[in-house]
Parts: C-alpha cells; sequence; structure tokens
C-alpha cells in the first residue's frame, strides 16, 4: 500500500505539486498521465523520499515520512527507502560495472545476499526480456533499450514494495515492450504495487487498475482505469484525453 497526504512543493515560491491526494492498495498498478511540467516525475522523486516536500506525508505499508524529514540520514529514512524501488528515464547504470554486476550490487551490498543467490535472481529476470545473452556486457555497449531492460532488471532484484517507473518503455520496441509489460504483470501478482509515469496510453491500458492525471502541479482526477477512460469526471481530463486519443 502506498498512500500521499496533502503533498505540497514549491520552487521559487511556485508549486511543483499542489495537496496530491491518493491511496493505491497493494497489487495495484498506477498510471500517471499528464503533459511534460505537470509534476509527474517531481511527484515519484517525492514518494521515494529522495526529494523533499514542503507539507503533506507519504506512506508506504506502516512507515510514513513527513514533510521535512527527507534530509535526515537516519536509520528510518533508509528504511523507507528500501521498500522502494525506481527506474528513472535516465537509467543511471554504473557504466563501470558489466550487466550482471548492475543488477546483484544492491542485493549483496544492502540486503546481504550471497553472489551465488543474487547472481542466480539476476540471470532468471534478465532471461524473462531476453537479455541472457548480456550478462558481460558493459552499459556502453548496449542499446537504449536494453539499458532500459538492465535497469528494470535491477530495480526489480531488490524485491520492494513498491516500484516506480519514469517512461518504462520509451526506448523499446513493441516486442521487448511486450516482455517487460509480463515481468511487471508477474511482480504485481505477487502483491507488490506499482507507479508508472508513462505517455504510452497503449502500454497503460489493461495493465493499469488505476489512473492519474495532472496538470500544473495538480492531481486533476484520479479513478479506476476503466472509469478514468470511458467516463472521465474533469472537462480538464476529457480535454486531455481527446487531445491525446487524436494524435495516436
Amino acid at each position: 500500500m502506498i498512500k500521499a497526504e496533502n503533498l505540497s512543493k514549491r520552487a521559487n515560491g511556485d508549486y511543483i505539486l499542489r495537496d496530491i491526494n491518493f491511496s493505491l492498495s497493494s497489487g495495484s498498478v498506477l498510471g500517471i498521465i499528464g503533459e511534460s511540467g505537470s509534476g509527474k516525475t517531481s511527484l515519484l522523486m517525492c514518494l521515494t523520499a529522495l526529494q523533499n516536500f514542503d507539507s503533506g506525508e507519504i506512506s508506504v505499508k506502516e512507515m510514513t515520512v513527513k514533510s521535512g524529514s527527507v534530509n535526515n540520514k537516519d536509520e528510518y529514512i533508509w528504511s523507507y527507502r528500501r521498500q522502494i524501488g525506481v527506474v528513472f528515464q535516465h537509467l543511471y547504470l554504473f557504466p563501470h560495472l558489466t550487466v550482471l554486476q548492475n543488477i546483484i550490487e544492491a542485493p549483496v551490498h544492502v540486503l546481504y545476499q550471497s553472489r551465488e543467490e543474487a547472481a542466480e535472481k539476476a540471470m532468471e529476470l534478465l532471461g524473462k526480456v531476453g537479455l541472457s545473452h548480456k550478462l558481460n556486457d558493459y552499459p556502453d555497449n548496449l542499446s537504449g533499450g536494453e539499458q532500459q531492460r538492465v535497469a528494470i532488471c535491477r530495480a526489480l532484484a531488490m524485491s520492494p514494495e513498491v516500484l516506480l517507473l519514469d517512461e518504462p518503455t520509451s526506448a523499446l520496441d513493441p516486442r521487448f515492450s511486450s516482455d517487460v509489460r509480463s515481468l511487471l504483470q508477474e511482480f504485481v501478482s505477487q502483491g507488490h504495487t506499482i507507479i508508472i509515469v508513462s505517455h504510452s496510453l497503449n502500454f497503460l491500458r489493461g495493465f493499469a487498475s488505476h489512473l492519474i492525471y495532472m496538470e500544473k502541479g495538480e492531481l486533476i482526477e484520479f479513478n479506476t482505469a476503466e472509469e478514468f477512460l470511458t467516463s472521465p469526471l474533469d472537462e480538464r481530463t476529457r480535454r486531455f484525453l481527446n487531445h491525446f486519443l487524436q494524435v495516436l
């Protein structure tokens, strides 16, 4: 379960996020859509407790982080962060480590798994996204889509309660997009939660259980995916969907 309550963030006196409220149960998939600059990535950064916020609080299961506490370097914040996996749009793979080393680094040093156990899990994940043959390659030798799949596998290797994804299919062709979606569906079926920022409504349709539309830092609408797509309540959501569907 993940919840945001009255979450707000300012920069230079202006709201980046304003009074964000939503609650998502375990085993759910939330898709977040909206135009560039609407606050989607900022919301992910706050949910990870990697970026401070000015008011409100966020909760994952029984742990709650309040405004102003993100910069604390205590064990509570680190415990909270260990429950959340994140794949940023720019990936941030370690360039000096191979694909396998990138994936097993955190399980070995943070979860204290043996290298053998971590490597076995890494190879299983890579096999599901068609990258078993890239174990010993370095990130610079991978395509953008391959790097994207490695970054997703790296996040899943930590078995987080909640996985946050920022444009996870932006560099993938349709075949590998399907592989990634299957892997993520398996993750959700095990009781985990996923939040995805995406411009691909096709990827979210049939996968996301809930959808959020954001505009200028505000959460305009939050609903089940079916209700959101067929009967949006807010005129701004209807306008965005109509424009979006016209340009597909």
